[in-house]
């Protein structure tokens, strides 16, 4: 039977983060994220909330708590901005000096092979800092998870790789085609079919934003219709 630490742990951080990479369209099409209602961002929020919790747990701070929290937010990386985003989720606003207000930002990627005419496409939360440099919470979120399975010892497999990108998808007719999937039929109600997009192309071993040299087909399309 797994301990104590484990359950909550798979509970309140694996399986949300299992949803965001469902979310996020890394399983199979992304859900059309819609911004003014938001379940992905608060699908970030909550998991951000539950990783600033997780220290103050019977479970966890016999061994690491409070103090190990400071001194991992002091660091200025993937914990002080996850934690930050946990502590604005928490009080609605951040006022602690100890932490940082960061906007989230929720932008469709598209990633594209341009030689091999593949693609990949998903949803890449950002969080934004008053300089207006943006951070993948994505890939905060994969490092303080594996982090806390270190330092806790914890007997969990964690092996989602939340901002891998692969040749998932094949250019046709020269169009990439970045569907979203409108499970509630927002389509149909007027909803338009308008997303934060931004474009990448492969290019010297790394991603860099290029307009494509391809047509672009955004559109939303119905659950029941995905294989």
């Amino acid at each position: 039977m797994l301990d104590n630490k484990v359950r909550y742990f798979i509970w309140n951080v694996i399986h949300p983060v299992n949803e965001i990479f469902h979310l996020v369209g890394k399983k199979s099409l992304p859900i059309y994220n819609d911004e003014q209602y938001s379940l992905l961002q608060e699908k970030l929020g909550r998991v951000c909330a539950k990783i600033l919790h997780v220290f103050e747990q019977p479970e966890f701070s016999t061994e690491y708590g409070i103090a190990k929290r400071n001194e991992l937010n002091k660091e200025d990386g993937a914990f002080h901005r996850v934690l930050s985003l946990g502590i604005k989720e928490k009080h609605g606003r951040v006022s602690n000096q100890n932490y940082s207000e960061f906007d989230l930002v929720i932008p469709l990627c598209a990633y594209v092979f341009t030689d091999s005419k593949a693609y990949d496409y998903f949803y890449s939360p950002q969080l934004r800092d008053e300089g207006g440099r943006e951070y993948s919470i994505l890939e905060d979120l994969e490092h303080c998870i594996n982090s806390l399975i270190a330092l806790y010892d914890l007997r969990i497999q964690f092996n989602i790789e939340l901002c891998a990108i692969e040749p998932k998808y094949s250019v046709e007719n020269e169009t990439v085609n970045l569907h979203t999937i409108d499970s509630y039929n927002y389509f149909e109600n007027g909803m338009t079919s308008s997303c934060n997009l931004r474009t990448f192309e492969f290019s010297g071993n790394s991603w860099v934003p290029a307009d494509l040299p391809f047509s672009i087909d955004f559109r939303l399309v119905k659950s029941e219709s995905v294989a």
